[in-house]
């Protein structure tokens, strides 16, 4: 079932203010805070590009690579969203690559740093929402980790369900690690992730990254409508996960800001410490 970009999602909403914020504090070795290119998905409400113009994580100097795999349907509303935040194609801070995530190639990449003559990209936030699959994986190896460099951060916010355990490279990521600890997880605060992918997931990206982990949330969007009908169960459980480079060092995030959100949408009686 595709993805809702219309419906409201306020669990998201506060699972990215938080995250956008952790971004604005990771450790990466860049000279400029304010990032000076972003890869995001902004679907019709924008709420990553948003958070991150209100945090001060980006402004319109920054340079907006921008993909939508439904043009037809969605490009003009998120046209619309984006030049109210102050990116346009014309004031040249916004580029759009329009295909499907995993069909998007290292050509497309060239095409975007070529228009807006970068050498890399400061930060991939790639809000997805679907599962581990073969082609994503394939993206994450061929794609974002081939066009970042040490000073690259990158967010992934994908499903942690029972279709993601059962791919081959999850499924064979969490048999290594069954007994393992989530202490392993870094900087979760002090909440455990409830999802029981959490920790195979965060092993299979950042081996495809070649990175390190900085930080894994899990929570459950509210339940939609068009999936679930009347009987309003079956919220997604995410798994929102951030690298940054091995050279770099680990990064400190605010665990008070992390057990904030950490298993939001969960009950009470799912919520752990360590």
């Amino acid at each position: 079932m595709a993805y809702a970009q219309t419906l409201e999602r306020p669990n998201k909403i506060k699972v990215t203010d938080a995250i956008i914020k952790q971004l604005k504090n990771a450790k990466t070795g860049r000279k400029h805070q304010v990032l000076k290119s972003m890869v995001c998905l902004p679907s019709t409400n924008a709420l990553d590009v948003t958070k991150a113009l209100e945090q001060g994580l980006i402004d319109t100097n920054t340079k907006l690579i921008a993909i939508e795999h439904k043009p037809n349907q969605f490009l003009h509303q998120i046209k619309t969203k984006l030049e109210s935040l102050g990116f346009t194609e014309e004031k040249g801070n916004l580029f759009f690559i329009l295909k499907d995530i995993c069909d998007i190639t290292g050509h497309d990449l060239n095409r975007a740093k070529k228009h807006f003559g970068i050498d890399s990209i400061d930060c991939w936030y790639l809000d997805t929402c679907s599962c581990v699959t073969s082609r994503f994986r394939k993206f994450l190896k061929n794609v974002v980790r081939k066009y970042s460099n040490d000073q690259s951060l990158i967010c992934t916010n994908i499903v942690g369900a029972h279709d993601t355990s059962s791919d081959s490279a999850v499924n064979r990521a969490r048999k290594k690690c069954i007994e393992k600890s989530f202490n392993l997880l870094v900087s979760t605060g002090h909440i455990v992730p409830s999802n029981r992918n959490a920790q195979a997931v965060t092993d299979c990206l950042s081996k495809l990254l070649d990175m390190q982990c900085i930080l894994t949330v899990n929570y459950k969007e509210e339940p939609e409508p068009h999936m679930y009908g009347e009987r309003g169960s079956g919220g997604k459980p995410m798994l929102l996960n951030m690298f940054q480079s091995k050279a770099i060092g680990s990064t400190n995030n605010n665990g008070k800001d992390i057990d904030a959100i950490q298993c939001l949408g969960y009950p009470e009686s799912a919520k752990k410490s360590f």
